[in-house]
């Protein structure tokens, strides 16, 4: 699937080949401090764009109109978007930066260099006492991809993706804003949510459409601090969602998702015990106490 590039009057096209544009600022633009780009006449959209797109919507900055930002604190995700950018928008890798920010260990730039792909003398360290991990903040100087950038974060939501190509935005949604709630005193999976702005319900209605397509029910539910999240609960729905690959974008919650499953109390049971269970006197929570197991996780019993 292929989506025509598309910038503001403020830029002119010109043929650099037969599948890129030069582009340049227009007599009327913002200012001459506009630096000329080549970007491509068609962007890909394939697995992998829509990976880097749904991510960079979940962890993009939208402010500013000179620079593409996108911070997080897995070095993957940044080595991932660093990718798209280089691959499939044909940005200099001279225009992308790194910024790591951390907290007392100051970090291996050349760990740091290998693990994103991008070059040590363009990486910065800043000390931040704030913080609990190290963040990285991956940096385009380029007002013309920008553009390009913020285009594709309004428009590829809205597309009626296909089937491989809505399993590839979730899961780059999910790396970005996904939440695997999980009840470690009594062992088990609370929930799994994408959490959004309050201001971005547009986006969780057709997230809450790609996850029907996939056969995972869902809510949408407004919270406090201007937070809008999408819950998913039971164990049907997580197990579809394992089944679409929903956590295997960010190695860290696959990783989590993994040690979830090995850690969670099952019930498993014939139908026949579940019979005597329900025609049972003994109320749920009593049962979970003699089971030694959850309620909750007796609730699924069927």
């Amino acid at each position: 699937m292929l989506i025509r590039s598309k910038l503001s009057s403020e830029f002119v096209r010109c043929v650099n080949s037969p599948r890129t544009w030069n582009v340049h600022p227009s007599t009327h633009s913002r200012g001459k401090s506009i630096k000329p780009a080549i970007i491509p006449q068609n962007i890909l959209l394939d697995s992998f764009s829509c990976q880097a797109i749904a991510l960079y919507i979940g962890d993009g900055k939208r402010s500013g109109k000179h620079h593409i930002e996108c911070t997080s604190i897995d070095i993957d995700l940044v080595r991932l978007m660093r990718e798209f950018f280089e691959e499939y928008l044909l940005i200099s890798p001279k225009r992308i930066f790194l910024y790591c920010r951390y907290q007392d260990k100051l970090p291996d730039a050349d760990i740091v260099s290998v693990e994103s792909g991008v070059c040590s003398s363009r990486i910065k360290f800043y000390a931040r006492t704030s913080l609990s991990k190290p963040s990285f903040a991956l940096q385009v100087a380029s007002t013309v991809h920008k553009e390009l950038m913020d285009y594709l974060y309004d428009v590829v939501p809205t597309l009626s993706l296909s089937l491989p190509l809505s399993k590839s935005f979730l899961q780059g949604l999910f790396a970005a804003e996904g939440c695997i709630n999980y009840n470690r005193s009594e062992r088990y999976l609370v929930s799994l949510s994408f959490y959004l702005h309050y201001k971005e319900a547009k986006l969780a209605r057709r997230v809450l459409y790609f996850l029907k397509a996939h056969g995972v029910a869902a809510r949408m539910l407004f919270e406090k601090k201007n937070s809008l999240c999408i819950r998913i609960t039971r164990w049907k729905n997580y197990f579809a969602c394992y089944r679409m690959q929903l956590f295997d974008v960010s190695d860290r919650k696959l990783l989590f998702s993994q040690q979830v499953l090995a850690r969670t109390n099952f019930s498993m049971c014939s139908s026949l015990l579940a019979k005597k269970i329900q025609e049972s006197a003994l109320s749920q929570r009593k049962i979970a106490r003699q089971l030694d197991r959850s309620p909750v996780t007796l609730s699924l019993i069927k």
